[in-house]
């Protein structure tokens, strides 16, 4: 009677426990399951869906262990039979491969779907017209640049809402990685090379952007605001941006690049759009082979290949 009772508070209390734990989980941001933006949602759901399938084995799995090593503990009162021939039985035999195959299978199906769906090249279906965002990651700050409306930002973005977003990316660095946890998964930015990203946010607020690849010094630091607000809030914001005074040139974009630790947030008017395009060629050109003219264009050639 005594043990059974031990047994009824200690199940009591580790359900007790375990309602806190997931209390606690709820009141926390993890913002990868906290999705904003409909490529965030998508990225969230498959999380969900991989982690409830792979709970079909490991609840089983580890409950059977802990049965096990209970029911068949040294000093376990009631003498419990030996039972070695199991590796006979067929329809065990048949569970323990069947079951992990078909949900291997699964998994298979839904990584190959998801891995053309989510592709970060691939637009956004919507009948809003995408707005295209150069991004370009400095030591130790991102530089944005609205080549529509000839303005740019450092270390601040804003986006209007249900918008699909073209983001074009590039270094001027260390190879970095361009994250918003909120909105999307993260993509490189590379030195001589143009990734793209699609996004499309669907809840106006402040989220935090952030690197995610460790490049140097300033690493920590180099975080920014992606700021969603509604179509006409972020057409104030443009206007407002470009009465600035801070104008950028290529040859202004060469000083801003330099390495600094100053994370504050900066604005530009009248922005020269060609840019980005200027820093890849500046990258091309740098490798650029000084033999025959044929020779270099298929040099070029094979560089615009991978960009």
């Amino acid at each position: 009677m005594k043990k059974k009772r031990n047994k009824i508070i200690i199940g009591f209390l580790s359900l007790v426990v375990l309602s806190l734990f997931i209390w606690y989980l709820s009141t926390l941001n993890f913002e990868v399951l906290n999705p904003k933006g409909t490529i965030a949602l998508q990225e969230s759901n498959l999380i969900y869906f991989a982690l409830l399938l792979s709970l079909v084995v490991v609840v089983p799995v580890f409950s059977l262990l802990i049965i096990f090593a209970y029911k068949y503990r040294e000093n376990n009162p009631k003498k419990v039979d030996y039972k070695p021939d199991w590796d006979k039985n067929s329809l065990l035999e048949f569970s323990w491969w069947f079951f992990p195959a078909v949900l291997i299978a699964i998994l298979g199906v839904v990584t190959w779907q998801t891995s053309h769906s989510l592709n970060p090249f691939k637009p956004i279906n919507s009948k809003v017209q995408p707005l295209r965002i150069d991004v370009i990651s400095l030591q130790w700050r991102w530089l944005f640049i609205y080549p529509t409306y000839r303005v740019a930002s450092i270390n601040y973005l804003p986006l209007p809402i249900n918008t699909p977003i073209d983001f074009h990316l590039t270094s001027d660095a260390p190879m970095n990685s361009f994250w918003i946890p909120q909105l999307a998964g993260q993509i490189y930015s590379m030195p001589g090379m143009s990734t793209q990203l699609h996004i499309m946010a669907t809840v106006n607020g402040n989220y935090r952007g952030l690197s995610a690849n460790i490049s140097g010094l300033g690493f920590a630091n180099m975080s920014f605001v992606a700021a969603v607000r509604s179509n006409q809030t972020f057409q104030t914001m443009m206007k407002n941006m470009s009465q600035v005074r801070q104008t950028l040139n290529y040859a202004s974009f060469l000083k801003l690049a330099k390495p600094s630790l100053n994370s504050k947030v900066e604005y530009f008017a009248k922005v020269n759009p060609a840019i980005y395009d200027q820093l890849i060629m500046s990258y091309v050109n740098h490798y650029q082979p000084t033999t025959t003219k044929s020779t270099n264009q298929t040099h070029l050639t094979k560089i615009g290949m991978i960009m």
